[in-house]
């Protein structure tokens, strides 16, 4: 076994730690989750107060709150997305770059709905479908542009020693 094969299996932590993380986030209870929220609302405000001087800090976090929650999920979302594109790269045999985008956008997509359905026990929490839909955003119109612009692909044994592609 070369050492490439050797560390093919660790490429798949990634995903696993992701996955972890977003169900830690998942598990705090509404106020928390809320409180968390806040408290990056709160920073906004204070990086964002000079442009608005009239705006008192509760309207500046009432039109704030939504987006910030939502950006949040759709970044998790992206970033879990991308461990699995990374995965299904280097720890899979599959070879087909839109067979990996694909596969990893599916994934993506089918820990977003166990996800909503955890946040029904979740006291304060609520799973729903439009959260899956939000949390998809950014992984669909990565694997759009990815898979309708894949660019030049080169293998190794093309001689760049470079491997480009997904």
């Amino acid at each position: 076994m070369t050492g490439d094969q050797r560390k093919r299996p660790a490429v798949w932590l990634f995903p696993l730690a992701v996955m972890v993380l977003i169900f830690w986030f998942s598990s705090q209870q509404g106020d928390d989750s809320s409180a968390l929220s806040g408290a990056v609302t709160d920073f906004l405000y204070g990086l964002f107060r000079p442009l608005f001087p009239g705006m008192a800090p509760a309207d500046f976090a009432l039109a704030l709150t939504w987006p910030v929650r939502k950006f949040a999920h759709m970044g998790e979302f992206t970033l879990l997305y991308l461990s699995f594109l990374t995965a299904f790269r280097f720890g899979s045999s599959m070879a087909s770059p839109a067979g990996r985008t694909l596969v990893s956008l599916v994934s993506t997509g089918l820990y977003a709905c166990s996800d909503e359905f955890h946040q029904l026990f979740v006291p304060g929490r609520a799973g729903r479908a439009a959260d899956v839909a939000i949390d998809l955003v950014l992984p669909l119109c990565l694997s759009l542009i990815l898979l309708f612009f894949p660019g030049k692909r080169r293998s190794r044994k093309e001689g760049s020693g470079e491997c480009r592609g997904i």
